[in-house]
């Protein structure tokens, strides 16, 4: 997935490393809930796009076992997230150009 990626890229920083990056899963290429916002968490769970990992009876939860959703399909668990974006708060970006004394920074 992206995290792979981003690893096998900074491996590749070091020129004495040659790096293989291998996918694993199929194509995302026809599974539409990967690339529409908000499917992936909800149609792609325990389908072959998804690696079907659970978790063990968890105590605090009456022995419930969770479903823990991991993207085996191009792209990882990228592909799977949902893709939600969530903004900060205009005080977070505020604070951001306060401390940079960078107005670009700055929510507005």
């Amino acid at each position: 997935g992206t995290a792979g990626s981003v690893l096998a890229n900074r491996l590749t920083e070091n020129p004495k490393f040659k790096v293989l990056v291998i996918e694993a899963g199929p194509t995302n290429e026809n599974a539409t809930a990967s690339i529409i916002p908000g499917l992936g968490s909800t149609q792609l769970a325990m389908t072959r796009y998804d690696w079907n990992f659970t978790t063990v009876p968890q105590k605090g939860l009456n022995n419930r076992v969770v479903t823990l959703q991991r993207g085996h399909i191009l792209g990882g668990t990228s592909s799977v997230n949902g893709m939600v974006y969530s903004r900060g708060a205009s005080s977070d970006y505020d604070r951001f150009a306060n401390v940079t004394g960078d107005p670009g920074w700055g929510w507005d």
